[in-house]
């Protein structure tokens, strides 16, 4: 009982982080909200910022996918590396904590697994029957 109360907590952590990237990815080739101006102002250039949303939806998709979710991950806690190090050389640390807690989040995600995994292998399993 104990066990799936976690599965299901972390399937809903990783669906949410997944529509997180997706929606951020999408507003920033968009460009409507304001880390245009953000991403603009550390010397990006608009094809470059483009690339960044990309790779948040790439992101956000392969988090879904069980081969791919360690790799998604990855990208992720890079992103979030990233910003905060670009906050941190913009000396504002205030914004650069605020992006802890998603890169904790990760960590716990690929401390966790794929959740959805096991049901692959017990499908799999089954069918050989």
């Amino acid at each position: 009982m104990k066990k799936i109360v976690i599965k299901q907590i972390v399937i809903s952590i990783i669906i949410f982080v997944s529509i997180k990237e997706i929606l951020n990815g999408i507003d920033i080739v968009n460009m409507n909200n304001g880390l245009e101006n953000i991403f603009l102002e550390w010397g990006f250039s608009i094809k470059g910022i483009i690339i960044i949303g990309i790779i948040s939806i790439m992101c956000g998709a392969l988090l879904l996918i069980p081969y791919t979710y360690i790799w998604a991950n990855c990208l992720i806690a890079s992103k979030t590396f990233l910003i905060i190090f670009l906050y941190l050389l913009d000396s504002n640390i205030k914004a650069a904590f605020l992006e802890f807690p998603l890169l904790i989040l990760i960590i716990t995600m690929v401390y966790f697994k794929y959740p959805f995994l096991w049901n692959i292998k017990l499908q799999n399993s089954m069918l050989k029957l």
